[in-house]
């Protein structure tokens, strides 16, 4: 019996529905969840609420209908452009809804109403918000989302013990390493004493099976910046790592 599992479960530990439909309803709402994590993601990025104004085309400027703003069969139906000037829509925007949805479907598929299912899910879409902010390279620093991720790291290292905060430590090592890669400057411009190599050494134990990875990103980080290539390399090893982290963090969960 660990301090976790000495823990009353809030939630009763049964569903209370069949499972198949209850994953149904949490990935209604995961890609609910997820058509505002986009909002986040975008605006976030600009610097802009996450609140106001309503949504609009970010091209001509229009306020989105309620119809335009229908998680993942939104973007289908208007077949990834706007309604009224015809741009293209990201294909991003369907892909973090459609995340969205499969984080929380298959957080309540492996854990229905437990004490697993909560922080287990929304480590998993904070995980996925800061990836996504990486990805865009708009963001002027790692992002304020590495507090929530210490801190599940902390709640790990108390239910779970320390192998495990080290595992919930991995988005957070990944995020440091995207940024710097992403960004562009040198490692040592800003952490002289933090080079490459002892970055490679933190994020090996961390990030476990993924630090092939890791050494990948790591490798697009030269002294006048990453090469175009190098940025391409990093992005598909955050998404690729983001992917198999979720894969285990959902199947496994954060402790137990």
């Amino acid at each position: 019996m660990g301090f976790w599992s000495d823990i009353p479960d809030p939630l009763g530990g049964s569903p209370g529905l069949p499972l198949a439909a209850g994953a149904m309803l949490f990935g209604i709402f995961g890609s609910l969840l997820g058509s505002f994590t986009n909002v986040v993601i975008l605006r976030m990025a600009e610097g802009r609420s996450v609140v106001f104004p309503p949504s609009a085309c970010p091209h001509c400027h229009h306020r989105l209908s309620a119809l335009d703003l229908v998680p993942i069969f939104g973007w289908v139906m208007l077949r990834g452009r706007c309604r009224y000037c015809q741009a293209p829509i990201s294909i991003q925007y369907p892909l973090v809804e459609l995340a969205a949805a499969l984080i929380l479907a298959s957080s309540f598929w492996f854990w229905g109403a437990s004490r697993q299912l909560v922080p287990t899910a929304a480590w998993a879409i904070i995980w996925l918000i800061q990836t996504m902010l990486l990805i865009r390279e708009e963001v002027a620093a790692p992002g304020p989302f590495l507090w929530p991720l210490l801190a599940f790291a902390v709640l790990t290292w108390v239910a779970g013990g320390p192998w495990l905060a080290v595992w919930a430590l991995a988005p957070v090592l990944g995020t440091i390493a995207g940024w710097l890669a992403t960004r562009g400057p040198s490692p040592g411009r800003f952490f002289p004493w933090f080079g490459v190599g002892t970055a490679a050494a933190l994020a090996i134990p961390a990030w476990g099976w993924a630090g092939p990875l890791v050494l990948l990103g790591l490798a697009g980080i030269f002294p006048h910046g990453p090469t175009s290539l190098a940025r391409k390399a990093l992005k598909g090893a955050l998404l690729l790592h983001l992917a198999a982290g979720l894969a285990l963090a959902i199947r496994f969960g954060l402790w137990s």
